[in-house]
């Protein structure tokens, strides 16, 4: 009995609380970040290269660049505010960003996988943190 309850004592000392899980998705989250894929778009495959700069006072930039039908690079910049949250699962963060560009104002918010401390999936491809390297190719 006291084996199991102090197992218990523990098992529950290990879990984080909501706050320090909140706290987690937005420290893994901010700093740099860079990804190339494809992605969906229209029911089709879309060449994308993406930056995203996620600061830790709320505000970001992200960099976007899409390779047309055309075959040429069309680039878009977005600026607003982030926040982070827990998702589902224990690796899932919900980020959310409301955004301004060119004559217009959107919010979004999407489900994101953190893969490692400098990786995470979002959009079907992965974005790694500035300055280091996949570790293995997907």
């Amino acid at each position: 009995m006291l084996f199991t309850l102090s197992m218990a004592t523990l098992a529950s000392a290990a879990t984080p609380l909501p706050t320090e899980r909140a706290n987690a998705c937005r420290t893994v989250l901010t700093g740099e970040w860079a990804g190339k894929g494809l992605v969906e778009g229209f029911g089709k495959p879309v060449q994308v290269d993406h930056a995203a700069s996620f600061r830790r006072d709320g505000s970001f930039v992200t960099r976007n660049r899409y390779l047309g039908d055309d075959k040429k690079w069309v680039e878009q910049e977005l600026t607003g505010t982030w926040s982070a949250t827990p998702g589902r699962k224990r690796n899932q963060c919900k980020l959310a960003m409301k955004m301004q560009g060119s004559g217009f104002e959107s919010s979004s918010s999407s489900d994101i996988v953190i893969v490692n401390a400098n990786t995470y999936r979002s959009l079907g491809f992965d974005m790694h943190r500035a300055g280091t390297r996949p570790t293995k190719p997907r």
